[in-house]
């Protein structure tokens, strides 16, 4: 009696097993149907990239033949790159938190947060759960940059400027790297700031919040020059904004949109050395 109870429990066991994994491989079938991903990929997972707050390009991330696979595809579901490597920091790592307290990861799925593409390579930020690593390819030649402390942790990367990018971590520790992988230096910028910068050159960067733009130093948190265009005293909003940085003149333009529906179009050039207004087109209302 008790044998058959047995065999009856390990056969339900592994009904409902075959259930599961039957289950979990129609929803990966669809997964890989919706991003066409190369078969074999086994463990998806998903996140976005974004732009100006909106969900641009899809980030995914799994396994294919016992490495990793990394793709990127866009708003069509066209992929914009793929990349396998293989998995060097193994299945089980150390993440180091705040007081001592130490975590063990087992690596059961990985993620990509983000991803840069240069004209000679990408730049990939990988997370482990906790642990993470930036993966470059810049020059032809892999780097890896990894991260298992609280205090260095990095959570997004930055294109900036050439070939230099920029890591935004934990506490503010935001910091600048050549192609090289190589630290540049500390920038003492928060975040916010330095997601809203526009890159002018490796150390310089322009800000604009209408009716506010600023040019920064981004190595002292400096301003090289502020503008504030005109004062409002009603509700309005920005729908479109066009900016254009040529050698010597920086070219705004802007579609206000007020509380009543009104429209107004304010299109104005800068000096880019100086924030000196050079001319002020008409307001077309």
């Amino acid at each position: 009696m008790n044998k058959l109870l047995a065999l009856s429990i390990t056969a339900i066991s592994f009904l409902l097993c075959l259930q599961s994994c039957s289950k979990d491989d129609e929803n990966q079938d669809e997964f890989l149907k919706e991003y066409n991903l190369p078969k074999g990929v086994i463990k998806p997972t998903i996140g976005w990239q974004y732009e100006e707050e909106i969900a641009k390009n899809a980030l995914i991330a799994g396994f294919l033949n016992g490495d990793m696979w990394f793709a990127a595809y866009n708003e069509k579901k066209e992929q914009i790159f793929e990349y396998t490597t293989p998995m060097l920091r193994g299945f089980n790592q150390t993440f180091y938190l705040e007081f001592g307290k130490v975590e063990e990861h087992n690596i059961d799925h990985i993620s990509l947060s983000n991803f840069i593409i240069k004209d000679d390579g990408i730049i990939l930020l990988v997370s482990y759960g906790g642990p993470s690593e930036i993966i470059s390819t810049l020059g032809g030649k892999e780097k890896r940059l990894y991260y298992n402390r609280y205090d260095n942790s990095v959570f997004n990367i930055k294109d900036w400027y050439g070939d230099s990018f920029i890591t935004l971590g934990y506490n503010n520790n935001n910091l600048l790297f050549d192609n090289n992988c190589n630290e540049i230096g500390k920038i003492p910028l928060g975040d916010r700031a330095i997601n809203k910068l526009i890159p002018i050159d490796h150390t310089i960067g322009l800000g604009v919040s209408y009716p506010s733009v600023s040019l920064v130093n981004i190595t002292n948190a400096d301003y090289i020059w502020h503008y504030k265009h005109k004062e409002y005293s009603e509700e309005y909003t920005v729908k479109n904004k066009s900016i254009h940085i040529g050698d010597n003149f920086i070219d705004l333009t802007f579609d206000i949109v007020y509380r009543n529906g009104d429209k107004e179009r304010e299109s104005f050039k800068l000096n880019k050395l100086t924030g000196e207004l050079i001319n002020e087109a008409n307001s077309i209302n």
